[in-house]
């Protein structure tokens, strides 16, 4: 059934035949494993310094008994200061809802225009969430994370003003010894391989996930390689014949397909993240490897009128002195010369990759 333009203030103030539809889902889809966006740590204000050591995988010089100590080098330390992602909007909540709040005879119109300002407010709220979502997507699937001149986040360089660098060493943006797209080529061997050289190469953490994007499950199914060693193994096999994934453990991996992260731009674009023919590898998701720091703001705990008399110290003092961590939300409003109300909602976070050298980009169709 088409709709008609019906204002807010006529949906308000007539019973509906049917409920409402939402025509588009809001949320992104959260892809990856639940730690990348739930193993916080609070940071406060919007930056932090941390110190890298070197270690070392070295071992002792063999010694004669009783001969004197032989001399060993210091190993190395760094700083590094990193500055985290804000954001910060706005939105008015429309002189018909105000309207509506001025019914005080009328309790059905005030609950419909309460119901109505929280739904504005919810799907406002969806866009910082859907930025920390795209984020996290972006640095996994690249090891950058790029806006452009309107700070709007970019699938890809192009066009980027502000690129947040993760710092992957070149070496570890590797290709397979042998294109995947080709059936008969020894997938298993060619992971295995990789593996290997991943822990040797990468500060000795493995990789334990392989985050693939949307052509690498077609590679897989139609390797002949690859079929053996699932018929060698009759729970995996089932597995993958029952539900099309790859279970856990296969090749020592945990496999996650990640073709459906996407977002949408503001000219309507709706680009996906996980390059098609790469697998992101990344070791198990502990602290050292992976955090969503996630920063301070001052938020006023109260409804707010502006210009209203009343205890400024108050108000700065209950700002500063309680910060709120990551996403937050308040309202204010402004008695003249027009009654109106905002809701203003930011985030401030980072999702931290401390150890750039264990993330690895395999390209399976070089």
């Amino acid at each position: 059934m088409a709709s008609d333009n019906i204002s807010p203030l006529a949906m308000l103030n007539y019973v509906p035949l049917t409920t409402p539809v939402q025509q588009i889902m809001t949320d992104l889809p959260k892809v990856l494993p639940s730690q990348f966006y739930t193993q916080t740590k609070e940071v406060l204000g919007n930056k932090f310094r941390r110190f890298l050591m070197r270690g070392t995988r070295q071992t002792a010089k063999q010694s004669i008994y009783g001969a004197p100590p032989k001399a060993v080098a210091q190993t190395g330390i760094a700083r590094q200061d990193v500055i985290m992602l804000h954001t910060i909007e706005q939105m008015v909540a429309g002189e018909e809802i105000i309207a509506l709040f001025h019914q005080y005879e009328d309790y059905k119109v005030q609950l419909s225009a309460e119901e109505e300002l929280e739904r504005r407010a919810m799907d406002f709220a969806h866009r910082a969430d859907n930025l920390r979502t795209a984020t996290i997507h972006s640095a996994i699937a690249n090891g950058y994370i790029w806006f452009d001149a309107n700070n709007e986040i970019l699938p890809t360089a192009s066009g980027a003003v502000t690129t947040i660098d993760y710092q992957i060493p070149a070496g570890n943006r590797v290709a397979a010894t042998a294109t995947w797209a080709t059936a008969s080529n020894d997938i298993p061997t060619m992971v295995l391989n990789f593996l290997t050289s991943a822990m040797q190469n990468g500060y000795g953490r493995k990789p334990a996930y392989a985050i693939c994007g949307k052509n690498v499950a077609g590679y897989l199914s139609n390797n002949t390689n690859f079929q053996q060693y699932l018929a060698r193994n009759p729970s995996y096999n089932d597995f993958y014949k029952n539900t099309g994934l790859v279970a856990d453990g296969v090749l020592g991996l945990k496999w996650v397909f990640a073709q459906d992260a996407y977002f949408e731009r503001s000219d309507g674009t709706v680009p996906s993240q996980f390059p098609a023919d790469q697998i992101t590898f990344v070791p198990e998701l502990t602290r050292d490897v992976y955090e969503l720091k996630v920063g301070s703001f001052p938020v006023p705990k109260q409804f707010y009128w502006i210009g209203q008399n009343g205890d400024a110290s108050q108000f700065v003092k209950e700002c500063f002195n309680n910060p709120t961590y990551g996403a937050f939300r308040y309202a204010y409003g402004q008695a003249l010369p027009v009654p109106q109300v905002w809701t203003v909602q930011g985030d401030t976070f980072y999702p931290d990759l401390p150890v750039p050298q264990s993330i690895w980009y395999y390209d399976t169709t070089p």
